[in-house]
């Protein structure tokens, strides 16, 4: 396997274009640990691992899923018989050979479980602290991979199941710990499996509940829910020490550590690992302990924000404390100085809600949670990213309302608002740089029925007259102008005794809305929807009164008919605006109708006479060796864009996303098996019109495409360097040979075209810039026909005379 590279590169021909420099974001600013491998820097983040060189100051290479890593999520780093170990959460073990990655350890070779806390080396063995228990394994020369050779769980030795800390003395003891207590146990003793199991009820810990551990020489340090312990190590002697006697208003330690001076230094919090964070409520940073004399730093010391401390390592002769957040800060221990914070960039959260474009071309990003179900890998706040940078806005550098953002708009004015689940609606003022709560505590008609305001909020969108509609769930819309509420509505209810409004999209003469449990709700007018209104339309199909809507977007056809394209739980479906047609012998009448897409021998169906009618013509089947939608897999559509050139891209909750090209009938679907594309749970689409670039939404980071660029936002003024690909060019199997300014998403804007000539002079075609601002040619002369196997000279001209040259192989 290649040594990785940071940003990944890959051309995708796709019905004429191509999908090109794709990138994927991760986040990895908070971190779990630090190792010092072949003299680089390896940091292991939440989104994968980190490669520094030697002074720490540039990231040389990431690794992730796309690399070689099986996870992102990277727990723990140790050397062993020159190799990097990088234990996953949940994937087993990676080894790193330096350029490659080599055969792991997982539970096909012995480990109880891949789901990994911790691990350490000593001599020639390898220690994993699991979910399950502990695994030893040892190195062995004549065996490509190491060999288990104890293991350890409840049933043969431990009181603890799951082992969240793991270190070994220098006096040969091994130490554990996790919500039931410590247990060691000497590393000569271990064929008799009798380990000594200490807790609150059998000896001076304060509590059962063991945070981490650490040892140097004969000390061993033991942080707990109620205080920090030392444990003497030559005659198994503790010291309690309460932090009241500190006047620190605080009881649990995490994380602790001894230094090689045997100085203690600790955080004073907890691993929260259900909502995986440092929960940490107090000011000071981390605690130093030292021959009994108490110090401390406070956050201002380190240079951060907040005080949660992740985990604590020495390399040399500096200390690395390592943040859930913000990166790390090095102190060395020489000098007894704190460096400045290694602030490692990216996105706030692996988990993408919602993306969003301002009107500057700098995208949002939201990550928060839905209806009452949270999860580890969202509620971290928003970030911000315009192309090249990353701001990330939480409770501890802003006044945000709240770090769980569902759904998010942007008005004229470029203010951005933001919907939570149960923290009301707010907004981002550009001019102030300050986020600020809505007030709907003057509207009693929002209020709930325990007397309150609700704050549930499940989608805010600006409308094309600058007002903000957003939904107080599950009763209500609310309007709003100029940051007043002007109206609220109770609307339609089909068949319904309750109104469960989630997503709401206005278009010029009509507004669809879609429900968390019954369907889909159209209004036909411009102005906004009314209770008591004749244009409501409840959706005929069945399928689309009783389903969860996911997305909803807008599409003009080849003849300037309507559509408008609903993802559902249901299925993918278009509201088709449609003229007068024939089908099966019989007329019908120009007007709105209902088309559903399938994934197996279907390609679309009609809603006639209340039923689903096949498509009976060739084109709407799927032929032997034609790509299926979502290639065939078993999925829900979740996200839908629909490009500047027309195709619709549809994500979906497991399987990737499918380019649907209409025009052509072509599927072409991507995963993260064909494309570097990060992650199959597709979330949400944003693009940059000014840029080509695709964002793309997913449940593991944030995954970038360039798409390609329309005239009309086509700002390039310079021909650069021309290439022509593929080259030679094979028209039946390469369909089209692209023409592309080089360093540059179009050719220069303005008046252009590309010259296609044989050797002999004569012009085979004119070119026009395709949708793309770029040219293509599918090996076709003026008249249609095939041109011959040979070489043609292309020449292309700008509108400002600007001209570019070179030669095309064509071969049959």
């Amino acid at each position: 396997m290649k040594k990785i590279i940071f940003v990944l590169f890959l051309l995708i021909s796709v019905s004429g274009f191509a999908l090109k420099n794709w990138q994927n974001f991760t986040n990895t600013t908070h971190i779990y640990d630090i190792e010092k491998f072949e003299d680089k820097y390896y940091v292991a983040t939440w989104g994968g691992v980190l490669q520094y060189d030697e002074d720490l100051q540039n990231v040389e290479n990431k690794y992730t899923n796309k690399s070689g890593l099986s996870s992102n999520m990277v727990k723990s780093l140790a050397v062993s018989n020159g190799n990097l170990l990088m234990a996953m959460a949940n994937k087993g073990v990676c080894r790193f050979d330096g350029n490659d990655f080599i055969l792991p350890i997982t539970t096909e070779i012995g480990l109880e479980t891949n789901n990994i806390n911790k691990v350490i080396t000593k001599d020639n063995f390898i220690y994993f602290a699991t979910k399950a228990g502990i695994s030893i394994f040892e190195e062995n020369e004549n065996f490509p991979i190491p060999i288990l050779t104890y293991q350890f769980n409840q049933y043969n030795g431990l009181e603890n199941q799951e082992i969240t800390s793991l270190v070994i003395s220098e006096n040969g003891y091994i130490f554990c710990g996790g919500v039931l207590g410590l247990e060691y146990i000497a590393i000569s003793n271990l064929e008799s499996g009798n380990w000594i199991h200490l807790n609150h009820e059998n000896s001076e810990l304060p509590s059962a509940k063991i945070t981490s551990l650490s040892t140097f020489g004969d000390k061993l340090a033991i942080g707990t829910y109620n205080g920090l312990v030392e444990l003497d190590l030559e005659d198994f002697s503790m010291q309690v020490h309460s932090l009241e006697d500190y006047n620190v208003n605080n009881e649990s330690v995490y994380p602790v550590f001894v230094d090689s001076n045997e100085d203690i230094w600790f955080g004073l919090g907890h691993w929260d690992d259900y909502n995986m964070t440092v929960s940490d409520s107090v000011d000071v940073a981390v605690c130093k302990l030292s021959n009994d004399e108490f110090s401390y730093y406070d956050k201002t010391d380190l240079k951060i924000l907040s005080t949660r401390i992740n985990n604590i390592k020495q390399i040399d002769n500096s200390l690395f404390f390592l943040t859930w957040g913000e990166g790390f800060v090095e102190y060395n221990l020489e000098t007894n100085s704190w460096k400045e914070p290694v602030a490692t960039e990216g996105i706030s959260s692996n988990f993408v809600r919602d993306l969003q474009m301002d009107k500057n071309n700098i995208l949002w990003i939201s990550n928060g949670k839905y209806g009452s179900n949270s999860s580890t890998k969202n509620e971290k706040g928003l970030s911000v990213f315009d192309g090249n940078n990353w701001i990330n806005y939480n409770k501890y550098n802003s006044n945000i309302i709240t770090e769980s953002i569902y759904d998010m708009t942007v008005d004229n004015d470029n203010r951005k608002w933001f919907a939570s689940w149960g923290y009301g609606v707010s907004y981002y003022d550009e001019d102030e740089q300050q986020f600020h709560n809505l007030n709907l505590s003057h509207y009693p008609e929002l209020y709930t029925e325990d007397g309150n305001p609700s704050r549930t909020i499940p989608f805010i969108e600006a409308m094309k007259d600058g007002e903000i509609a957003f939904a107080s769930y599950p009763n209500y819309i609310a309007v709003m102008d100029e940051l007043e509420i002007i109206a609220i509505t109770e609307l339609y209810q089909p068949s319904h005794d309750y109104n469960d409004f989630i997503l709401m999209k206005q278009f010029d003469d009509l507004f669809i809305i879609g429900c968390r449990y019954s369907g889909v709700r159209i209004f036909h007018s411009s102005e906004f929807p009314t209770t008591d209104s004749n244009n409501w339309e409840a959706p005929a199909p069945s399928q689309l009164r009783g389903c969860y809507v996911n997305d909803i977007q807008h599409r003009i056809d080849e003849s300037g008919y309507d559509e408008y394209w609903i993802a559902t739980n249901e299925g993918l479906f278009c509201y088709k605006e449609k003229p007068v047609f024939n089908f099966d012998g019989h007329q019908y009448p120009a007007g709105y109708y209902w088309y559903r897409y399938g994934q197996e021998s279907k390609k679309k169906q009609i809603y006639i006479n209340n039923d689903w009618r096949d498509m009976r013509t060739p084109e709407f089947w799927y032929v032997v060796g034609q790509p299926y939608l979502y290639g065939g897999a078993i999925t829900v559509p979740t996200a839908l864009f629909v490009d500047p050139f027309g195709k619709v891209w549809i994500g979906t909750e497991s399987g990737g996303f499918t380019v649907y090209d209409i025009e052509n009938d072509t599927f072409t679907n991507f995963d993260s098996e064909n494309s570097p594309l990060i992650n199959d749970t597709i979330t949400d689409f944003e693009y940059d019109n000014l840029s080509g670039k695709l964002y793309i939404g997913t449940a593991n980071g944030l995954s970038v495409v360039q798409i390609g660029i329309s005239e009309e936002y086509n700002l390039e003024e310079n021909l650069n360097e021309v290439i022509a690909y593929p080259n030679p060019f094979n028209p039946a199997k390469d369909g089209l040979i692209k023409i592309e300014n080089k360093k540059s998403i179009s050719m220069p804007k303005g008046d252009g075209f590309c010259r296609i000539f044989d050797l002999s002079g004569d012009l085979i075609i004119e070119l026009k810039k395709n949708d793309y601002a770029q040219y293509s040619w599918d090996g076709k002369n003026h008249a249609g026909e095939d041109c011959a196997t040979g070489v043609y000279l292309y020449m292309i001209s700008a509108g400002d005379g600007q001209t570019a040259s070179g030669k095309i192989v064509l071969i049959k």
